[in-house]
C-alpha cells in the first residue's frame, strides 16, 4: 500500500479517530477507509484504467482518465473527501463523500471495488463505513447516491442497505437514506 499512499498522518484525519477503525465482520476480512488527503489521483488512475470500469464509476468521466476533471469534481467543496479502500496491504477500491446543496446531506460517489474483489461484501462494508464517517464527522442526517440500471448489483446493494429511490431519469436512479442518530 505504501507504494500508492502518502502514509504520513494528516491533521484533518488523525489516525486515532473512531471513524477510521475498520468494521469487524464475522463473514469477511476487514477493510479500512484511507483518506486520500492530500489528494493522490495517480492511484485512482491506476484503479480506473479500464474504460468500462471508469464508465461504471462515473459515466461522464473522460477517457482516458483526466486528472484535472477528477480534481475539480472531488475538490469542488471544502468538506468533500476521497477515500481509498484498503484490505490488508493493498488498495482495492475508492469512494468519495461530497457535500450537496441540502444542509446535512452528503452524496456517496465515485464508488469502485476492483473486479477481483467484488462479491465478497467489501462494497457493503465500504458503504457502512461511509455512513459512519458522514454521520459522526460531518453531521450528516441523509446520504444520497446515483446508480444506473445497467449496474444491477450496485442497485441491489444500495436497496438492501436501506437506500430508497426517489427519482428515475432514463437509466439513472437517484436514491437516499436517512441516517440513524
Amino acid at each position: 500500500m505504501s507504494q500508492f499512499i502518502n502514509r504520513q498522518p494528516q491533521p484533518r484525519y488523525p489516525s486515532d479517530t473512531l471513524w477510521l477503525e475498520p468494521i469487524e465482520c464475522d463473514r469477511l476480512p476487514v477493510i479500512t477507509l484511507i483518506p486520500n488527503d492530500p489528494l493522490n489521483l495517480e492511484t485512482l488512475q491506476k484503479l480506473l484504467h479500464d474504460q468500462d470500469e471508469l464508465y461504471l464509476v462515473w459515466p461522464d468521466a473522460k477517457y482516458p482518465f483526466d486528472m484535472e476533471q477528477w480534481r475539480e469534481a472531488i475538490l469542488s467543496e471544502a468538506t468533500n473527501i476521497s477515500f481509498y479502500v484498503g484490505k490488508q496491504d493493498e488498495i482495492i477500491g475508492h469512494a468519495a463523500l461530497r457535500e450537496t446543496d441540502v444542509p446535512q446531506e452528503y452524496a456517496i460517489c465515485y464508488v469502485f471495488i476492483c473486479p477481483e474483489h467484488r462479491g465478497n461484501g467489501y462494497g457493503r462494508d465500504l458503504v457502512q463505513q461511509l455512513e459512519i464517517d458522514a454521520r459522526d464527522r460531518l453531521g450528516a442526517k441523509t446520504l444520497r447516491l446515483h446508480v444506473r440500471s445497467y449496474n444491477p448489483l450496485a442497485m441491489y446493494l444500495y436497496d438492501s442497505m436501506g437506500f430508497q429511490g426517489y427519482e428515475q431519469i432514463g437509466t439513472l436512479t437517484k436514491m437516499r437514506k436517512r441516517l440513524s442518530s
